[in-house]
């Protein structure tokens, strides 16, 4: 199979949907979409269902009809699924609340097989369960030769626990996050004294040492929640250098929700600078209009491809479904707002509807049967050129921003504290978006930790609150 010079696509799979008996007909239509890649959303409890039993009978499968149909596959790894079993093993796995509140796992809308919002990332059987799963995976499927790319990550979070940003619903607060956030004072302060020093306190002992519950105070919170940051990284790392024992071949991809810029530093704590830095391609979910810039400034700071990994074309849910009128104009939106501005992917969200959940039965580029929908001729019409112009396409480059916002996710940090939320922070860096763009004027975020390498290439660079 030959590569695509562009990458254009949907999402497909996410256990158990669609079923079994759909896919042949499916991924025939996907390709008469002149789609060349579908993604795999594979959650941990879908493919370990008992300690010793793994199961890839479905993905096999679904990459055997693939191949047949000359379509690439990226999969997706969430591990924020842990299998029941995980927690009857290790019942201090779970998550705590600052107030003291213990996550049980759960099913949710975009996570239908349940045991969100997953283990404590600093729980010592973690790393050893989640490998063991891991390489399982990569072992079975890096074989085929239409696997286009792993998706390290799907939406990085440090808590995907429904709460809020109060205090109260910060995590984790259990005795092994305590313990790593020690250590990593630790490496930063060197010494007691120096902690002491700037958060302003005297401890006698690394044990006294309490973790921040309160935004009353800075030095010791903004820590806090940069550990957080800084465990998210850690764990792309071992990730990618996981997955990368069995397949040295493949890129690596990891992609986030909200992009840091525009997203929340206090729970989901994705610094996407330093999580993409890891990988070959930067990803991200609704990588297009003002929310492309975060990935396309990646791209550009670390000379990598961007891909726009989970658009939602067609929103919506239970009680919702979208009006077709606009909907051509907003995929012309999309699309135009992603390749022209230096992307070379784009993958839906997603061809068949969801069938359980609050999501269902939003979504989908076709009906719950596969049917046409009010909105599908346009996609395949839009898919029809991308096939016939995709080599010239992926011969665009945009016009380089000389107009640079600073992104300091401390700074975000210190506006929550102060204020309750990032608001101020969110709402400047998307209000000069997209004052910019609407004047047609290109502009990249640069990241304060790689300012020095980056702050050349610009004429103007503009700090934020």
């Amino acid at each position: 199979m030959e590569k695509p010079f562009l990458v254009y696509g949907t999402q497909y799979y996410r256990q158990p949907t669609p079923e079994q008996c759909d896919w042949e007909h499916d991924l025939k239509n996907i390709k008469a979409f002149h789609m060349n890649t579908i993604k795999f959303y594979v959650m941990w409890r879908g493919q370990h269902p008992a300690e010793n039993e793994f199961y890839f009978d479905d993905l096999h499968k679904l990459f055997r009809i693939a191949r047949k149909n000359d379509l690439w596959i990226v999969v997706n790894i969430i591990l924020c699924t842990p299998p029941a079993w995980i927690f009857r093993k290790y019942k201090d796995a779970r998550i705590v609340t600052e107030d003291g509140r213990v996550f049980e796992p759960r099913r949710a809308g975009g996570y239908p097989v349940g045991g969100l919002p997953g283990m404590c990332y600093h729980h010592p059987a973690y790393k050893k369960e989640a490998a063991r799963y891991l390489e399982h995976l990569v072992r079975e499927l890096h074989s085929h030769e239409n696997l286009l790319a792993w998706d390290t990550w799907n939406e990085p979070m440090f808590n995907y626990a429904p709460t809020g940003l109060k205090c109260s619903d910060l995590t984790c607060y259990c005795l092994h996050s305590r313990l790593a956030f020690i250590k990593a004072l630790k490496r930063k302060y060197g010494s007691l004294l120096s902690l002491n020093e700037a958060w302003q306190m005297n401890y006698s002992e690394w044990d006294d040492v309490e973790l921040p519950r309160s935004n009353a105070t800075f030095r010791d919170m903004i820590d806090w929640r940069m550990f957080a940051m800084d465990t998210l990284v850690d764990e792309q790392k071992w990730r990618v250098e996981l997955i990368r024992k069995s397949d040295k071949k493949r890129p690596l991809m990891c992609h986030p929700s909200g992009p840091s810029p525009f997203g929340d530093p206090i729970q989901r704590a994705n610094d996407d600078w330093r999580l993409s830095e890891l990988g070959d391609i930067a990803g991200a979910s609704g990588g297009y209009l003002e929310f492309g810039v975060p990935m396309r400034s990646i791209g550009r700071t670390f000379s990598m491809p961007a891909w726009s990994s989970e658009v939602p074309y067609v929103p919506g849910g239970t009680f919702g479904r979208p009006e077709p009128s606009g909907l051509r104009d907003r995929l012309k939106e999309i699309t135009a707002t992603t390749y022209l501005s230096g992307y070379q992917g784009i993958l839906f969200w997603q061809f068949k509807p969801e069938r359980l959940g609050i999501e269902a039965p939003g979504y989908g580029l076709v009906g719950l049967a596969g049917e046409d929908m009010p909105w599908t001729g346009h996609v395949r019409d839009l898919g029809r050129v991308m096939n016939s112009y995709s080599e010239e396409l992926s011969r665009l480059s945009p016009i380089k921003a000389q107009t640079g916002i600073v992104y300091s996710p401390e700074g975000m940090i210190f506006d929550w504290i102060q204020n309750g939320a990032a608001a101020i922070s969110r709402n400047e860096h998307y209000g000069i978006v997209h004052a910019l763009m609407a004047a047609n004027v290109p502009v990249d975020f640069l990241h304060v930790q790689y300012l020095e390498k980056t702050m050349c290439d610009y004429k103007i660079i503009y700090l934020p609150f």
